[in-house]
């Protein structure tokens, strides 16, 4: 496919001449190439002899996608997508951080449960929904008992950190961080 040239450009960028022997991937980034150079003359331009005008920046992206689509869509799709690809890949990696985390507060609180109401083994502090433990600010809760001296704001500050529900009354909101810790109260009766 022949490609009409582009007239110079005011940043004295030279349009890159298309080899016929050269394959299509490299006609395409001979094309991304001017097409950065062009943008780069208008957001930098002591890199350039000149600064390229808006018509000449958009002349150059037209021009890129005109070789683009010459170009097999799998072997450019990579180029265009390529940060979100990265952005995708970031965020496997963060969820798969985030299931380590939630595993981790599911065992501590099944050891929780284990324990009773802590009297006898106390309980391990279930790390929050970030993967921190709460704050040494808050009282340490190691026994079901200890639940109830918190106060309201403290009961709020564990539910944030690990994701509950804040708004109820003082007794659903005590029990509900029960649970998220596995807490559990042992009764007189089985």
């Amino acid at each position: 496919m022949d490609f009409a040239p582009l007239p110079p450009n005011s940043a004295g960028i030279v349009v890159p001449i298309l080899n016929p022997v050269e394959t299509p991937l490299g006609h395409f980034a001979l094309a991304d190439l001017y097409q950065r150079q062009v943008r780069t003359s208008r957001t930098v331009p002591h890199m350039t002899p000149g600064v390229a005008t808006e018509a000449e920046a958009l002349n150059a992206e037209a021009y890129k996608m005109a070789v683009a689509s010459t170009v097999h869509p799998q072997v450019v799709v990579p180029q265009f997508f390529g940060p979100l690809i990265t952005i995708m890949e970031s965020l496997d990696e963060l969820k798969n951080s985030v299931n380590s985390i939630k595993q981790i507060a599911i065992k501590v609180s099944a050891f929780n449960a284990s324990c009773g109401d802590g009297s006898g083994i106390p309980y391990i502090t279930v790390p929050y929904d970030d993967g921190t433990n709460p704050p040494p600010t808050l009282p340490a809760i190691h026994r079901y008992s200890d639940i109830s001296l918190l106060s309201g704001d403290q009961i709020v500050a564990y539910l944030q950190g690990y994701g509950g529900h804040t708004t109820g009354s003082d007794l659903e909101l005590r029990q509900q961080l029960g649970v998220l810790l596995g807490a559990r109260v042992i009764t007189g009766s089985s």
